[in-house]
């Protein structure tokens, strides 16, 4: 029984350290494309249907806000906890739509013909890519028409490392193929120019970049055949850009390293961080890890739906989304705001539990306080909500009814949110 009691100790000691990937119950089976947090507590997920999947606790409750049309979503981004921008890919007209309230009502702020990629960046601005791209410096209001691809260029993502440097990822069609296109500014988005096509390693479509700093970006590219993109992509590293006139005009040119040659997937997004740590995620489901720059590639989880975005908060905390619903969540958590704000001195007594444990702490406040225990897979197993004084408080978890295995007992007061692990035992 000592030895069992070691053990589980040890796990959640364990746990505590090192961060794992854990489905998150999103409370729909719609394809999820894409995923946005503003900070540790505060994100917005977007889908198929006129799916739109808010939270304001880190990931752990998810609350679907109601839109008027069944739009298919594919990119979401933030400007601040009210206004939330979520782009279409409806067939007719490609629309942006802006919520200034949190999501409770909708506006359309933006038309194209193409599928529309959002960004948001460190001064407020607002960048768009379709046909053109777009530029807005009042919260979308107004848009300027910064740049135009012309021709069947079909761009898919814009990205910004810093308010100056910004890249829009594109691929242009051409006979039974795609190939890479991208345009750089240096200038906060007056001034777009390409880079050099022939200065890539071949004629692959491009599908997913992350750029770490303004000079230092990650490719990966496949190489489609009869408009069919093979299940395995490269890898390169993109840098020192030097803008050079060429025919009147100017081109980014740069030099590239080739990383990985044959990476078992099809990536539809990637992030990468300065210290050489890099996520990507595919039509597989596995989510790679890299600690060495791109050279080298493990498998941080393994899934049987595809993905299709990552966003992270940090190297050891961040969200995929992917098919039928899909919500992974980097890092159990512990203290999502600030515990003094809310709840102090949480403690969770026994842990291990077999039948029953006591859950102490002390509120900082009045508060109707919400508590939710899920399981590893984050279903939701138990939930109540009591209305609290300021003080001191002791509630008993009755966990003789669970089954053995790692749970996550959560409160909230509905803004600020608290998070403990507990593990349940059989004596």
């Amino acid at each position: 029984m000592k030895i069992l009691f070691a053990i589980l100790t040890l796990c959640i000691a364990a746990l505590s350290v090192h961060s794992q990937w854990t489905p998150q119950n999103s409370t729909t089976t719609q394809n999820l494309y894409n995923i946005k947090f503003l900070n540790e507590n505060y994100g917005i997920a977007v889908g198929d249907s006129g799916t739109i999947l808010k939270t304001i606790d880190g990931g752990n409750t998810w609350t679907s806000l109601a839109f008027f049309a069944e739009d298919d979503f594919r990119d979401v981004d933030l400007l601040g906890n009210d206004t939330i921008f979520v782009s279409s890919v409806n067939a007719t007209s490609p629309t942006i739509y802006r919520s200034t309230d949190g999501g409770l009502s909708w506006q359309k702020v933006l038309l194209d013909g193409l599928p529309i990629s959002i960004c948001t960046t460190e001064d407020d601005h607002i960048f768009a890519a379709a046909s053109l791209i777009y530029e807005s410096e009042d919260a979308g209001e107004n848009w300027l028409n910064e740049y135009d691809f012309g021709g069947t260029t079909v761009p898919f993502t814009i990205q910004f490392v810093n308010k100056e440097t910004g890249h829009v990822g594109a691929n242009v069609g051409g006979f039974a193929t795609y190939s890479a296109i991208m345009v750089r500014t240096v200038n906060g988005g007056k001034t777009w120019h390409e880079l050099d096509v022939f200065s890539f390693p071949n004629a692959a479509a491009l599908t997913a970049f992350s750029f770490t700093d303004q000079d230092t970006g990650f490719l990966f590219m496949n190489l489609f055949n009869l408009f069919s993109p093979n299940d395995s992509s490269q890898l390169i590293r993109v840098h020192d850009f030097q803008l050079t006139p060429l025919f009147g005009d100017s081109l980014w040119m740069f030099d590239y390293d080739s990383l990985n040659f044959n990476f078992p997937d099809y990536v539809n997004d990637c992030k990468f961080f300065s210290s050489k740590v890099g996520y990507a995620v595919g039509n597989n489901g596995i989510i790679f890890k890299t600690t060495d720059e791109g050279n080298t590639w493990m498998n941080d989880y393994t899934g049987d739906n595809a993905l299709f975005a990552i966003d992270m908060i940090d190297e050891n905390t961040g969200y995929a989304v992917g098919e039928e619903g899909t919500i992974l969540k980097l890092g159990f958590g512990t203290a999502l705001n600030s515990p003094e704000n809310f709840i102090q001195e949480l403690s969770i007594f026994p842990n291990p539990s077999a039948e029953q444990s006591l859950l102490q702490f002390y509120l900082s406040k009045n508060a109707m306080v919400q508590i939710i225990i899920r399981n590893s897979s984050g279903k939701i197993m138990e939930e109540m909500s009591k209305s609290l004084l300021k003080g001191n408080h002791s509630l008993i978890l009755k966990t003789s009814s669970y089954r053995e295995g790692l749970y996550m007992v959560q409160m909230s007061d509905g803004i600020n949110s608290i998070s403990r692990k507990i593990v349940v035992a059989g004596w």
